[in-house]
């Protein structure tokens, strides 16, 4: 079982039969939050266009961002406390965001594709680890996929050393992340390093990247359903021995 990591989406992904996508500021954080608090399914949508036109055709709500701040039309944003029980329980979604929407069609090309961030940190590493494949971790980047996020290279890091700890060979992607990972005490403190969390905060968006720095507070293993449109469901949890 080997574990390997891409640093963006653009680059040619290696192959592997798992993936776990990453985009912790703040597209997975936010699908993980949704699905936790009772959202019934949500659909993934290439442009804020897109995902207004197919929300309001079938009466789904509609989330994500452009610039940081959610398109025109939109019923959400992208920040994951916007997405309460109250809000989301029982309803269906379409989210477009910049970065973590695009990492999420190209890791699911021919893979078996989960949502992972820190709210769900252990459980989604304990999915992977329980599939027995080797597994990619898909770091989303920023500006559009291009560059390195260090953000997302944290959390793909923290999450390589659990599988290191359970077993697993770690690819250089992958040992590179981890080293990220052990460079820095605090999810915060990655976050706040970080050009994305930067330019959150830049905005006014700084609550954000405390609540996406919340490790471990539910079980729930988002997947991605092949098909037109892709969709984002809840897997049941596991946990590791």
């Amino acid at each position: 079982m080997r574990w390997n990591v891409a640093l963006r989406p653009t680059d040619p992904l290696p192959d592997a039969p798992l993936a776990i996508v990453v985009d912790v500021l703040r597209a997975t954080t936010s699908l993980v939050t949704m699905l936790a608090n009772g959202a019934r399914e949500v659909a993934v949508a290439r442009t804020p266009e897109t995902a207004l036109r197919y929300g309001r055709r079938r009466g789904w709500l509609v989330a994500g961002e452009q610039g940081g701040f959610p398109p025109a039309g939109f019923d959400f944003g992208n920040s994951p406390s916007a997405f309460s029980a109250a809000a989301v329980g029982g309803r269906s979604l379409v989210l477009s965001t910049t970065n973590g929407a695009l990492a999420i069609r190209m890791a699911a090309r021919g893979r078996r594709t989960l949502i992972g961030a820190l709210a769900n940190l252990t459980a989604v590493a304990a999915r992977a680890l329980q599939a027995g494949d080797d597994v990619l971790i898909v770091c989303a980047g920023h500006g559009g996929g291009r560059f390195v996020g260090l953000d997302d290279v944290y959390v793909a890091g923290r999450l390589a050393l659990i599988a290191e700890e359970a077993g697993a060979r770690l690819f250089d992607g992958a040992s590179v992340a981890a080293a990220c990972a052990r460079a820095y005490a605090t999810p915060l403190a990655a976050f706040a390093a970080s050009e994305h969390g930067r330019s959150l905060a830049k905005i006014g968006l700084a609550a954000d990247l405390e609540s996406c720095a919340q490790t471990d507070w539910t079980d729930v293993v988002p997947v991605v359903r092949q098909g037109r449109p892709l969709l984002v469901t809840n897997l049941p949890a596991v946990r590791l021995p």
